[in-house]
């Protein structure tokens, strides 16, 4: 036993003494495909150290694939935490993957001669991000038709959403190294169009009779249209903080909403069809319309959980929100993935769980980028399923419109002219389907009563948004 465990310590320092004289002679060569070939059968064979996963992350990083690079590398700094040569790589491998958070948690970490190469004018700040879109319904053209009386019907209504527009306003504030706060305001503003169309008994005609005047009533078709305006301000926070090389983001969505409701009041009142002859009074419906001003809050909180792995990110976040009245529940996980090891071609794969009093339902959602040109990227992305008053980005978008949703895609394209300075472009679409409210009489019934019914409709949105973020 004890022969058999002196040869193999043996056999494990002849590995050891290979592998590090063999990717020694490799990176001195800069044999980088054949270096990542041997550490990995090193690991494959339980030899581990500090200057394997440094020579394979420098590799990777030499490939331009930055996105293995930085996991090889975050492995070299668990063996030493303070070489500078594996920080200043692991910081440009992060830059490179567009994970600036973590690369200044990394630069904090570097010696202070390598760190003051660094160094830039305002370092408090962060970045600086200005977006603004406008979005185009066809809702109005669609279904303003729609029939809201139908068959022996008496009443109708639809409210129905038309153009909107979006500004945004938000700026990064670095507290240290590790941890950022961002604060952003939000003005989206929606136009609306209540249509309520019913049916009252009106007089039409006379003849003069023997016994006095004779009136003839019919029923006259009211349809009204009152066009208003949903007015929402938002604010929004969250903090990133890199803890053991793991992103944490808590976030906060507060948004104050003010509009107009717009009801119909139905009233009955007795009268005499013919005065000059009737003894009996008859029944009729008369309606009022009811215009009122309504403010109210809503909010959000979520948190979120990232880690990367040698060709992917994974994250994990919830949000708990408080919108149109109720309350909702949020669950998902999303990849990210990077076939190339860079950002000249990636995707990410999602789910989201949603849980309310009303209804729970699960999202699908996918994205694919490429980088098409120096400098420009494109993404492209398509959601199934209904995002009514879900959220998403750690909880700074929030879709907190009653009307549900089919399926959303959109293609952003994306243009860096210089490092600090990225410009986007939006095209979103999104298909909704909204309902409207027809009261039907109830057959077989004595009463006559009336009964609701709802019938849905669909539309789309279409948004073009475009947006400038620097960072500094």
């Amino acid at each position: 036993m004890i022969m058999w465990l002196i040869s193999a310590l043996a056999a494990a320092g002849q590995d050891f003494r290979y592998y590090d004289s063999l990717t020694y002679h490799q990176y001195q060569n800069k044999d980088w495909q054949g270096l990542i070939d041997s550490s990995r059968n090193a690991v494959n064979k339980n030899i581990d150290y500090f200057y394997l996963r440094l020579r394979r992350g420098i590799a990777y990083y030499e490939l331009g694939k930055f996105v293995p690079a930085s996991r090889q590398l975050e492995r070299a700094a668990h063996f030493d935490a303070s070489d500078p040569v594996t920080l200043n790589y692991l910081y440009h491998a992060y830059l490179n993957s567009n994970k600036r958070d973590y690369a200044q948690a990394e630069k904090a970490k570097m010696p202070p001669h390598l760190r003051d190469q660094y160094k830039r004018p305002y370092e408090w700040l962060n970045g600086v991000y200005l977006t603004g879109g406008l979005g185009f319904s066809n809702s109005y053209q669609k279904n303003e038709d729609n029939d809201l009386l139908g068959k022996d019907s008496l009443y109708g209504e639809q409210d129905l959403y038309g153009d909107r527009y979006a500004v945004h306003f938000g700026m990064d504030f670095r507290i240290t190294p590790a941890i950022k706060i961002y604060a952003g305001y939000s003005n989206p503003g929606f136009s609306k169009r209540k249509q309520i169309t019913y049916i009252t008994e009106e007089k039409a005609d006379s003849n003069q009779m023997t016994w006095g005047v004779e009136y003839i009533y019919r029923d006259s078709v009211h349809n009204r249209l009152f066009d208003y305006r949903i007015n929402q301000h938002e604010i929004y926070l969250n903090a990133s903080l890199i803890w053991h090389r793991i992103k944490i983001t808590p976030a906060f969505h507060h948004l104050h909403l003010k509009h107009h409701i717009i009801t119909a009041k139905a009233d009955t009142i007795w009268y005499y069809r013919q005065p000059d002859y009737d003894t009996l009074q008859s029944v009729r419906t008369v309606y009022t319309i009811d215009v009122a001003d309504t403010a109210y809050n809503n909010w959000l909180i979520s948190l979120a959980l990232e880690k990367n792995f040698n060709w992917f990110d994974l994250m994990v976040s919830g949000s708990y929100s408080e919108l149109n009245a109720g309350n909702q529940t949020q669950l998902g996980i999303q990849s990210t993935w990077y076939p190339t090891g860079n950002l000249n071609w990636y995707g990410t794969t999602g789910i989201t769980a949603f849980f309310s009093k009303s209804a729970n339902r699960i999202l699908l959602s996918q994205s694919v980028g490429m980088k098409v040109m120096q400098k420009v990227w494109m993404e492209g992305y398509f959601r199934y399923g209904n995002i009514s008053n879900m959220n998403f980005q750690y909880g700074s978008i929030v879709y907190n419109t009653p009307e549900k949703s089919l399926y959303d895609l959109g293609v952003t394209l994306i243009w860096v002219p210089i490092r600090r300075l990225s410009v986007t472009f939006q095209y979103q679409n999104i298909r909704y389907r909204n309902s409207y409210l027809v009261y039907h009489f109830k057959q077989n019934n004595p009463a006559n009563e009336a009964i609701p019914r709802d019938y849905n409709n669909k539309y789309n949105i279409q948004s073009i948004t475009g947006g400038l973020s620097w960072n500094f």
